[in-house]
């Protein structure tokens, strides 16, 4: 459920039909479970049900590449400082920090040129990737509740590499600062000082879609709690995970869910879908660049 002041409250609140509940995985990008890059970066990699992330605290001259993508993949650039040389479908583009790039399928290639930390996301199509992730053996069996993965299309405007600005000020009734693409969809809450009221939790669950939530900065209380089914032997209790950044949690369909700031400092967070939720989509004003991804043609 949702404050009446919320947004998200227009969306309306489901009860589940889910019979099959899968517990959440919290996935800590720490030193034990990195790997190095040729220039010294270290490299983290998770997946979720429909892609594969790769986290990188990136060395000044490292070169990412990909030869054969399969569609639209994302870089994020949480460090401000950051940048980044990108290049593909004949176009060469400089991103800064603080700044998301759509790029396209084929051949690409990202030069890191200020070192910093980057977020990068292909979906399950690019199968070269799959023996990568540290949690690969959870998603041995899809989910039932999960329907097959099928991107929607991609720009009516060409493909080509496309950069935004999560810099975004608030504007009242919208939800955070909401990007998409044919892909994933990205929705940065906007950051904010100190712990939450504990009096204003939102707790509530995705009925057929898994969520995750990337921990940008600061200290979370992530809540859950699983619906009774009428087997009680496959009952479980509630959760309270303690996470702090950068930590990446996947949240399984059907599981009630909400995230508790704890710590003094600032905090900010990005939730993660693939492909990109209808619901959101369709909220006049809320996908700040529907401009180039209009939703309309992006029905199936």
């Amino acid at each position: 459920m949702f404050d009446y002041s919320d947004p998200r409250s227009k969306l309306g609140v489901k009860g589940t039909k889910v019979k099959f509940l899968d517990p959440v995985q919290n996935i800590y990008f720490d030193d034990e479970q990195s790997d190095f890059l040729p220039k010294g970066s270290k490299s983290w990699w998770s997946r979720g049900a429909n892609y594969f992330m790769n986290f990188v605290d990136a060395k000044n001259g490292e070169v990412l590449y990909r030869a054969e993508q399969q569609d639209e993949y994302i870089l994020i650039l949480f460090d401000s400082d950051t940048e980044v040389i990108v290049t593909g479908q004949d176009q060469k583009k400089v991103v800064g920090g603080y700044h998301i790039a759509i790029i396209p399928s084929g051949e690409s290639k990202i030069e890191i040129s200020k070192g910093g930390k980057i977020l990068l996301l292909y979906t399950s199509l690019n199968e070269d990737l799959a023996d990568y992730p540290i949690n690969k053996d959870v998603y041995a069996e899809r989910n039932q509740a999960l329907p097959s993965f099928i991107p929607r299309p991609e720009s009516p405007y060409g493909s080509k590499i496309r950069v935004y600005n999560i810099d975004v000020p608030p504007e009242e009734g919208r939800f955070g600062r909401i990007f998409t693409c044919s892909t994933f969809m990205l929705s940065f809450l906007h950051p904010w000082q100190g712990p939450r009221d504990p009096k204003t939790l939102s707790p509530h669950l995705h009925e057929d879609f898994e969520q995750t939530s990337f921990l940008m900065k600061g200290i979370f209380v992530h809540h859950f709690r699983w619906p009774w089914g009428i087997d009680r032997l496959k009952w479980r209790t509630d959760q309270h995970d303690l996470c702090s950044s950068p930590t990446v949690t996947l949240i399984p369909p059907g599981v009630i869910h909400t995230s508790e700031a704890v710590g003094d400092e600032t905090n900010e967070i990005l939730d993660i879908f693939c492909p990109p939720r209808a619901d959101f989509a369709e909220q006049e004003g809320w996908v700040l660049n529907e401009k180039d991804y209009p939703y309309k043609h992006a029905e199936i």
